[in-house]
């Protein structure tokens, strides 16, 4: 939020419509993503390795663009239906 800030200030954007678009967003960071890795392993019936970086970063990103619902039972379908 504080880069954000600053940004907003240097480019003349307000402030406040900053700070209040980071206060809706759905998660702040990728630890508020209700799914862990190792359940998405799981779900999918694999090792562990580099490819859930990718899978939550694709969460993540579909969360704060509002196109997915960060709800358990939701991400668990959308692991499914897209990585399985």
């Amino acid at each position: 939020l504080y880069i954000s800030t600053i940004v907003a200030e240097i480019k003349g954007i307000n402030t406040k419509l900053v700070n209040e678009a980071y206060n809706n967003l759905d998660i702040h960071n990728k630890t508020e993503i209700k799914i862990e890795p190792k359940e998405i392993s799981l779900i999918l019936n694999k090792k562990p390795g580099k490819y859930l970086k990718d899978i939550i970063s694709d969460i993540e990103n579909k969360i704060i663009n509002n196109e997915l619902s960060n709800d358990p039972d939701i991400l668990k379908e959308y692991v499914i239906s897209k990585y399985n």
